[in-house]
């Protein structure tokens, strides 16, 4: 049985419309040849004539003139929201013959002050680029974005027009943003070697040798025989001990009753990314446990490949929970030598409360405060009343009761 060959789809993105003087020339054409039929002149009945057929060919020149056309765009894989890159465009006739003039571009990804170019005159396997600096103020995934090529070629009597998609494949990662109070908080930290004394020069390794004294040595690894032979400063080499990490923890806890808020996942985002770049400046490592991941830990044991956690992020979707036991669950499964940081895009006073009694401090964040939840202090008895407790609660000798 022979096979019928489909048959070539016509371009449906392609519109060719009759402009204002074309209008005009074709309303002229028709009268002139109306009048000359009725008072039986030939001059104005060719001169009608002679307009049709201009408006005509007029219509097929300007739908051929964009047909053949290609746009490509070179522009970064990844970009951070918010920071500016270079994008270029390039216009392509691919034709084996007649030129394209009078084209329009306008590009959806190009900024708002420069949203496309003009080309006079484009010659057969010809191209024409457009490089100019912009910028992505919203996280995800952008496979395309659209453009817009049209051409008022000749005479201006129509305009056609197409649509076309071309491919731009640029993942935009969320813009870091870190609270003001947070941020003061670790910048103290730093100022104060705490954060360099924890992950960097720690004593807790093998001991190595003696070196002289740098800022942000501790005074306990100061060898003081050493310092009293050489007159300066001297201290105990140890190993790098390997630095205890950074739990992020990520939830969209909403107590049943109360409304979803989704309007807030994207600064919660930016929230998450801020951390996760100040952890990169500090060399630190990170364990992230998100609702959106399905509460599945990831590890990220070198903080400079902040690449597929990132990547995760902008494409993050909100995922809901009315329960608080998957959030409890995550932060009793974290060690206890490790920072932990909870972030939610849900109000703190919703969930604050839930939270498990834990060890050691816990920093809680959402869109708009910080709190930091600290262990309960246990009540402790002086050692008087512990005494004078067990005397009471102590059995004596058996004896008969005084009168």
């Amino acid at each position: 049985m022979a096979q019928v060959a489909p048959r070539k789809k016509k371009q449906k993105n392609q519109t060719t419309r009759i402009a204002g003087r074309g209008a005009v020339l074709l309303a002229a054409g028709l009268t002139a040849v109306a009048t000359g039929i009725v008072t039986s002149d030939p001059i104005i009945t060719h001169f009608g004539l002679l307009f049709l057929v201009v408006t005509l060919l007029s219509y097929f020149v300007c739908r051929e003139n964009l047909r053949g056309l290609s746009i490509n765009r070179n522009a970064p894989d990844c970009v951070v929201a918010g920071d500016d890159f270079r994008l270029t465009v390039t216009l392509t006739n691919g034709r084996r013959w007649l030129d394209a003039f009078a084209l329009e571009l306008e590009d959806s990804a190009l900024p708002f002050w420069r949203k496309g170019m003009l080309v006079r005159q484009l010659r057969c396997g010809e191209s024409a680029d457009l490089s100019e600096t912009t910028r992505m103020v919203t996280r995800g995934d952008f496979p395309n974005k659209s453009c817009k090529l049209q051409s008022t070629f000749p005479f201006g009597l129509f305009r056609s027009e197409m649509r076309l998609r071309p491919r731009l494949g640029i993942l935009v990662f969320p813009r870091p943003e870190l609270p003001k109070r947070l941020k003061q908080q670790l910048e103290t930290q730093l100022f104060e070697g705490e954060n360099i004394a924890r992950y960097e020069r720690d004593s807790s390794g093998e001991f190595h040798g003696i070196r002289p004294f740098q800022p942000g040595d501790r005074c306990r690894s100061i060898h003081w025989p050493a310092t009293a032979r050489r007159r300066t400063l001297m201290v105990r080499e140890w190993d790098r001990p390997q630095p205890e990490k950074f739990s992020v923890v990520f939830h969209s806890f909403f107590p049943s009753g109360k409304p979803v808020l989704p309007e807030g996942f994207d600064h919660a985002m930016e929230l998450l990314s801020g951390l996760l770049f100040h952890c990169r400046d500090l060399q630190i490592p990170m364990q992230l446990i998100a609702s959106f991941a399905n509460w599945k830990p990831i590890d990220i044991p070198d903080p400079q490949e902040l690449r597929p956690v990132l990547a995760l992020l902008a494409r993050a979707q909100m995922r809901t929970d009315h329960s608080p036991q998957p959030l409890i669950d995550a932060i009793q499964g974290i060690p206890g030598h490790h920072r932990i940081y909870i972030i939610s895009n849900v109000p703190l006073k919703l969930w604050a409360n839930e939270l498990p009694d834990l060890l050691h401090p816990v920093v809680c964040l959402d869109n708009r405060e910080m709190r930091l939840r600290r262990p309960r202090l246990l009540r402790v008895r002086s050692a008087n009343s512990l005494k004078r407790g067990a005397h009471i609660l102590s059995p004596g000798p058996e004896t008969s009761p005084s009168p």
